[in-house]
């Protein structure tokens, strides 16, 4: 998305300073500290998590959420090459 809210802006400014046209307004991209500490504390529960699991097979040695692991990662990397043509 903001992709193309970039390219579509970099479009308007070539065709502005063709036809001699102000340049488009860019609106004021801040983000508020509420949105970072919400976000920190979703990622703090997400590494946790992944911290949690890599324990249990590097220290307890859990040999069937390791075959989870890899099965999961498989099914990621498959549907992932599905897509590589974009």
């Amino acid at each position: 998305m903001s992709c193309c809210f970039l390219s579509l802006f970099s479009f308007w400014a070539k065709v502005a300073n063709l036809l001699n046209r102000p340049l488009p307004p860019l609106p004021d991209l801040e983000i508020s500290k509420e949105t970072i500490a919400r976000v920190a504390d979703a990622l703090q529960i997400w590494l946790n998590l992944a911290l949690s699991v890599a324990h249990d097979i590097a220290i307890e040695k859990n040999f069937l959420l390791c075959l989870q692991v890899v099965g999961v990662l498989w099914v990621i990397s498959y549907i992932h090459s599905l897509f590589n043509f974009l």
